[in-house]
């Protein structure tokens, strides 16, 4: 099955940058969200569940969530966000990275814009779970099968 991509356009300074973005791999989302609940589950919110971190993201964003977090913590999230977005420059498509970003990027919104992209399209998933959850009637733990 192929990896959703999306193509985005963000006015940066003046200029029109369209940056590719492309959903992880199943295994490299796993392995990113076991990272983030790894991360949370030290701080003030601790996830019992994939809807626990579903529902923090929903009602933070994921730019709040992983802000919340202490920098050198949050770096290698923000980068694996950052490495599903490229930019095609000519005929040459470039990964976006802390240093390639640099190179044509003058706004710091820029980042924020894209890192918000990147996670709508690796976690879009979450908010259908979460209302599936939701919409689900609770079961009386004490009733019998």
């Amino acid at each position: 099955m192929a990896r959703k991509t999306i193509e985005v356009v963000i006015e940066d300074g003046g200029e029109q940058l369209t940056f590719t973005i492309t959903q992880m791999s199943a295994t490299k989302l796993y392995n990113w969200l076991c990272k983030l609940i790894n991360l949370v589950s030290r701080g003030d919110i601790v996830p019992s569940s994939i809807a626990d971190i579903s529902g923090a993201i929903n009602e933070k964003g994921i730019i709040p969530l992983i802000g919340s977090l202490a920098a050198e913590d949050a770096k290698p999230l923000r980068d694996e966000l950052l490495a599903c977005c490229s930019r095609r420059i000519g005929t040459v498509i470039e990964v976006c990275s802390e240093n390639t970003l640099d190179g044509y990027v003058s706004d710091v919104q820029t980042i924020f814009k894209l890192l918000i992209e990147a996670g709508k399209l690796n976690l879009g998933f979450l908010s259908a779970e979460a209302a599936k959850l939701s919409a689900s009637p609770a079961k009386d733990s004490t009733e019998q099968a």
